[in-house]
């Protein structure tokens, strides 16, 4: 293969994401792949590598295995990793200007689906009037007698009629590759509807993300397959043959103005969340991307494609409706849950206040993960500017939606809770190193999927259940989501810190946002995020850590729940 399909993950010593894409002849000879730098920031890197993908695959075309990136396509190339939309071609060092408006329409004919423009429009303009477009000014084809004659013909000759550029790569490609010649010019009548396509994108998404040790496909891949039944759902099966620009630009309109949530019965439907129409908007361009690059369908992007607005206006009412842009729990609330608390419920607090677990973060920590009372080398405080000691328990652990590595030290109240798990844990099945350290009363994954392929639910719905248990109390306490406990010891930290150590501790992929390369240079603060847990833990812990909050034979008010659950 002439290019690596792996995804884009760590970045090189300059903070950028790269990838070698195409082969071209360096200085010694050799056929060696040529390497482009795409950027710090991850998603526009995707975007470019794309682009990337899709000029080679058309460099490919024309060249076949022994294709190679020449002099103006390296140029496009190089661009193109630059993120420019609009392609921009120099005048060359002795090139006339009649070469020069020849090479930019002849570039533009064969990579049609790019905006190829000349950088010096003067020069350009002045060979488009001494040389007007002929067949053969957009080939590098052997020339023919005949052409051969009518190159050499006196000037004062008539002139053959021009013929449009459009029409010209067609008339030339037709001839040698009919199952080709239409490309972005229009779409090939094959038939095929929109809706088989996207159930095609959802086979090559099994596919894609299958993963082998779990012996099924990853949960990103079942949250993009919902995405595209929902897209079936919303968008009428047109002939992809219909599918041009306008059609296009209207789909990605329709999820830009946040369509109606479908309800149930006679509730009145508000818009969709700026969130979910931002993913769907996403899923769709991939969508797109991915059809465009299928040899089982003829459609191909729009020439302009990239040009379609994608962003969602933000809701300046919902904003202004309150001060706290963050929904969280207050240290009331926070008390609440610890009273009614089950042991193992609590755990899941005190992981989500701790650790700011969410769900995910909790199902897939493994027993290996937790150190308790093991403080650090000489050597890492130094690095930390912390003196941790054995007095000290820590939870180290990559996240995984994001890989970025986090170290959390645990509050007292914390350390008992793991202590607690550790024991139940000791009685179940294989309690190794590598494996969860929490199981459901089955003995199971708590992000084991569902017998119908559905996310597990297990640990909010026991938040959703406790909330529930305090409310039948004549206690007042809002319904939030598991997920706003990690909110929660989000906003704590930041109370007390600012935003690069709150960062740190969400195990953000980019903690400061203006420096794209902090952890390329420098280590992240960790010691600094310790210090102001624990100043955190102190702020919270007349509110939330009772002694009773870590006793293993804690009964639960109001109901005798069993222990272990």
């Amino acid at each position: 293969m002439a290019t690596r399909k792996a995804r884009l993950s760590n970045r090189d010593s300059q903070g950028q994401f790269s990838r070698q894409i195409g082969w071209k002849v360096n200085a010694a000879g050799k056929r060696v792949q040529h390497k482009f730098r795409l950027g710090s920031d991850s998603m526009e890197a995707e975007r470019r590598d794309g682009r990337l993908r899709e000029l080679w695959e058309q460099v490919e075309q024309a060249g076949g295995e022994a294709a190679l990136w020449n002099e103006t396509t390296l140029d496009i190339a190089r661009q193109l990793a630059k993120g420019e939309s609009v392609i921009r071609l120099k005048l060359r060092e002795g090139e006339s200007d009649t070469d020069y408006a020849r090479r930019i329409r002849s570039e533009q004919a064969t990579f049609a689906t790019f905006r190829i423009l000349p950088a010096d429009e003067m020069a350009f303009t002045r060979g488009s009037s001494k040389s007007p477009y002929h067949l053969s000014d957009c080939l590098a084809w052997p020339k023919t007698a005949h052409e051969e004659w009518l190159d050499g013909r006196d000037e004062n000759e008539p002139m053959r009629t021009p013929i449009l550029p459009e029409l010209s790569a067609v008339a030339h490609r037709s001839a040698a590759e009919p199952e080709k010649v239409f490309g972005a010019v229009m779409q090939a009548n094959d038939g095929k509807h929109l809706h088989e396509a996207l159930w095609a994108y959802i086979e090559w998404i099994e596919q894609e993300y299958f993963d082998p040790h779990l012996d099924r496909i990853t949960d990103n891949a079942h949250t993009k397959i919902r995405q595209v039944k929902k897209l079936m759902e919303r968008h009428d099966d047109l002939p992809l043959l219909k599918l041009e620009f306008e059609e296009v630009e209207t789909m990605f309109r329709y999820w830009r103005r946040r369509p109606p949530r479908r309800v149930r019965g006679d509730a009145t439907p508000g818009p969709i969340s700026r969130k979910s129409s931002q993913n769907y908007i996403g899923e769709l361009k991939r969508f797109f991307k991915w059809l465009h690059r299928s040899r089982r369908f003829a459609w191909r992007k729009p020439q302009d494609f990239d040009d379609i607005d994608l962003d969602v206006p933000p809701d300046p009412i919902g904003a202004q409706k309150r001060l706290v842009q963050a929904e969280v729990f207050t240290l009331a609330e926070l008390e609440l849950l610890n009273r009614y608390a089950t042991p193992l419920e609590r755990v899941f607090l005190l992981l989500g206040l701790n650790c700011a677990f969410g769900m995910k973060e909790i199902a897939t920590l493994t027993i290996g993960e937790v150190f308790l009372q093991q403080g650090h080398s000489r050597e890492h405080c130094e690095l930390l500017a912390f003196d941790s000691t054995n007095q000290h328990s820590f939870i180290k652990r990559v996240r995984r939606k994001n890989s970025v590595y986090g170290e959390f030290i645990l509050f007292p109240q914390t350390v008992e809770a793991m202590r607690w798990a550790l024991a139940r844990r000791l009685r179940q099945p294989n309690p190794a190193p590598d494996q969860p350290l929490l199981l459901n009363d089955r003995c199971e994954a708590y992000d084991k999927r569902t017998k119908g392929g559905n996310r597990n639910q297990q640990i909010p719905n026991r938040l959703a259940d406790l909330i529930r248990r305090i409310r039948d109390d004549d206690n007042k306490i809002r319904s939030l989501s598991f997920g706003k406990l990690r909110k929660t010891a989000g906003d704590l930290i930041r109370r007390v810190s600012d935003g690069e150590i709150s960062g740190v501790f969400l195990c953000h992929a980019q903690a400061v946002k203006n420096d794209g390369l902090a952890d390329v240079y420098t280590n992240r603060p960790f010691g600094r995020v310790f210090g102001e847990k624990r100043s955190m833990s102190l702020g919270v812990s007349s509110k939330v850590n009772s002694p009773s909050a870590t006793s293993p034979t804690f009964s639960p008010k109001k109901r005798n729940l069993a222990l272990d659950c």
